[in-house]
């Protein structure tokens, strides 16, 4: 493993080289020009010029030879110079500034991918792929994330999966299978940071081959999740409680839409009324399905009423249940619109309140019994308040008509006395 980000560096660059599928490269005008190259020119125009000077001497009259010698030079000079400068000279200055170029490109791409990778929210890396899965490049954002230095990975081949959580190192090597299958693999553990605390980490793995197919490295990142899995730990505490409430509740809760189609919360309905709820999620069976015809008008009514007004509303009416009996029903609902003003949905709660009603009638017929039996009597009988004033509640026929007076006078205050 190596100790130092240089070395390391290096490493990294020799593999994309090698085994990593390269990327089109960014077309340039700089021109190689090899030793063959470079010493066929030379040849070339020292060739030239050199025949160029003979063709001159040669046409004129003879001279010493140190003074031929020196017009050999003068001309040679005068002629190779600017062949030099055309074909060797100039591509070659363009080269080096075209270098130049392309070296603070690379200078700045470099700088801006390092400045990429420590202000991720990702941390880049890459490690073996077999063994301790020991880590040979992590970025610098590791030490804002997870408080290590990069180098504490990489010293230690053991060092990430040393601080797995223990109930989570088990599952995740086993699963790693899956990253040599389908050359990709994505999982959720914790690991622990340099406080001691452990942090809950996603990884997402690709696993890089040579060209035999043969695993050359894993190269992943890591975003911390923490705060995600908090809020859906809250979330699944929040869901329990709201569920323990709903199964609590003496009634059943619901959703239901403008085509009387429902959705049930729980299984409450199905001790109530029989029918399976999986029946009414489906929408194979509607709400108006077994709602007492008579009363559906009057539920409908009810329906429009609370769109014209507050969007609340409360019915009660009679339903039939799987086995055939009648159940009274009293629905409180709330109307959901979208933005437009549409019915979106319908939310609330029923009550079974068939027992109420047995109540109420039988109090109705007892009082019809009672004012049939006083009616009857051969005696005025009456019933009223003295305070603070009195006021008649019921009298039967016979009390106006023993007091020689009628209905309509005794129903003032007082008028009695």
């Amino acid at each position: 493993m190596m100790n130092n980000s240089k070395k390391n560096k290096s490493v990294i660059s020799q593999k994309l080289k090698t085994n990593y599928p390269k990327e089109p490269s960014v077309k340039s005008s700089i021109t190689y020009q090899s030793p063959y190259h470079i010493l066929l020119i030379l040849t070339f125009s020292i060739f030239v010029c050199e025949l160029a000077v003979m063709i001159i001497l040669s046409s004129l009259k003879s001279f010493p030879i140190l003074l031929e010698a020196f017009f050999d030079s003068i001309l040679l000079v005068f002629f190779l110079s600017p062949m030099l400068y055309l074909f060797l000279l100039r591509p070659l200055v363009q080269n080096i500034n075209q270098c130049k170029l392309v070296e603070r490109d690379l200078t700045m791409s470099e700088s801006r991918l390092q400045h990429l990778l420590t202000a991720s929210p990702a941390v880049i890396y890459s490690s073996m792929p077999s063994g301790d899965y020991g880590a040979t490049f992590i970025s610098e954002n590791i030490k804002e994330q997870m408080g290590f230095e990069p180098h504490e990975f990489m010293d230690n081949p053991e060092f990430w999966s040393k601080n797995i959580h223990s109930n989570d190192s088990p599952r995740v090597f086993k699963e790693l299978s899956r990253l040599f299958d389908h050359n990709y693999h994505s999982h959720e553990y914790r690991f622990k940071h340099k406080d001691g605390n452990y942090r809950w980490m996603q990884d997402e793995l690709r696993l890089v081959r040579d060209n035999e197919g043969n695993p050359v490295e894993i190269v992943g990142c890591w975003i911390d999740i923490t705060d995600r899995k908090r809020t859906e730990e809250m979330l699944r505490e929040s869901e329990a409680k709201y569920r323990l409430l709903i199964k609590n509740l003496p009634s059943v809760v619901y959703k239901g839409y403008k085509d009387w189609s429902v959705e049930f919360i729980g299984r409450k309905l199905e001790m109530l009324m029989g029918y399976d709820v999986d029946e009414f999620n489906s929408r194979r069976m509607k709400w108006s399905d077994i709602i007492v015809k008579e009363d559906i008008g009057t539920a409908r009514a009810t329906f429009i009423q609370a769109l014209k007004t507050d969007k609340s509303y409360v019915r009660e009416y009679r339903v039939r249940t799987k086995a055939g009996d009648i159940l009274w029903i009293q629905e409180r609902g709330q109307i959901v619109c979208d933005n437009k003003g549409e019915i979106d949905y319908v939310s609330g709660i029923f009550f079974n309140i068939t027992e109420q009603k047995r109540t109420e009638m039988a109090l109705k017929e007892s009082e019809a019994f009672t004012r049939a039996v006083l009616g009857n009597l051969p005696i005025g009988i009456a019933v009223n308040s003295v305070d603070p004033a009195v006021e008649f509640e019921y009298m039967n026929d016979n009390f106006p008509t023993y007091y020689r007076t009628t209905r309509e006078a005794l129903a003032e205050p007082d008028a009695f006395w």
